[in-house]
């Protein structure tokens, strides 16, 4: 072997030949680890991602649902017992505050509305 006369040194080569490719696969086996554990936290983190914006999702949607329910509640109430002149003047009247919501809107202004009249409006 590589003109080594000396069965020391042949055991010291193969030795340090040992530790040399014991050290390599270690380092194979930690590098597939590491990336292992790697692409499992990415996994993790997107799916709790996506849970928290499904969550938001649904609260922001409830919310819209809820709204939606007080309003036809609201309107419902507001439209009982109208005969078709007081019907009418009540229409006019909600079409404005709809066309003075849809200007304020368009300038990127939040407005609360309370009984037909715009009480606060804020920039966004």
């Amino acid at each position: 072997m590589w003109g080594v006369h000396s069965i020391r040194t042949k055991i010291s080569a193969v030795t340090i030949g040992a530790i040399v490719i014991t050290m390599m696969i270690a380092a194979l086996f930690g590098v597939i680890a590491i990336r292992n554990i790697r692409i499992n936290s990415s996994e993790r983190m997107l799916r709790l991602l996506c849970e928290a914006g499904q969550k938001n999702l649904d609260y922001s949607l409830g919310s819209v649902e809820k709204d939606v329910q007080s309003i036809s509640a609201y309107v419902e109430s507001d439209l009982d017992g109208l005969d078709d002149q007081r019907l009418q003047a009540h229409l006019d009247r909600i079409s404005t505050i709809f066309k003075k919501m849809h200007l304020l809107l368009q300038d990127r202004s939040v407005c609360f509305i309370k009984r037909e009249r715009l009480l606060v409006c804020k920039d966004r």
